[in-house]
């Protein structure tokens, strides 16, 4: 990683590869929010083309196994209690995926923009399914959160 910015409300960062060969890599955001509403009723909602709804409690419990991963650049969190939105939190990136979990033990939800994801623990398919940046060039990313 060449460095992080912070630059027009976004994190930017680069990655370089400084070696003579093809280089795997994965890279990514992790921001967590509290949630201060319910998981019964708050929800994720992807942007974009489908747009698929996750409700909080979903992504509770299949965090227990794993994460849901969203393919899309930006979603959306609807934090609601007494069937009221509370508050919105909106995260947005140039990565391809946002991967969606819940720790069982607070109330936070992780929303977390990414190249990609490995399938099992150990990264035993890491240098198949990462993608790969090639000797000499440098791939730029930011992501950028929007509270209301």
């Amino acid at each position: 990683i060449d460095g992080l910015e912070l630059a027009n409300d976004a994190l930017e960062w680069s990655i370089t590869n400084l070696s003579e060969t093809s280089m795997p890599y994965d890279t990514g955001w992790h921001p967590a929010v509290w949630i201060r509403g319910t998981l019964r009723e708050g929800y994720v909602q992807e942007q974009g083309l489908g747009g698929e709804q996750h409700p909080l409690a979903k992504i509770r419990a299949e965090s227990k196994k794993g994460a849901v991963l969203c393919k899309t650049e930006r979603v959306v969190l609807y934090d609601a209690k007494c069937d009221q939105v509370i508050s919105q939190v909106e995260i947005s990136s140039n990565l391809p995926n946002t991967m969606l979990w819940s720790p069982s033990s607070s109330n936070l939800v992780c929303m977390e923009p990414v190249t990609g994801v490995t399938r099992r623990r150990g990264f035993d398919k890491f240098e198949s399914e990462a993608p790969r940046l090639e000797p000499g060039k440098t791939q730029e990313y930011w992501a950028e959160i929007k509270v209301a």
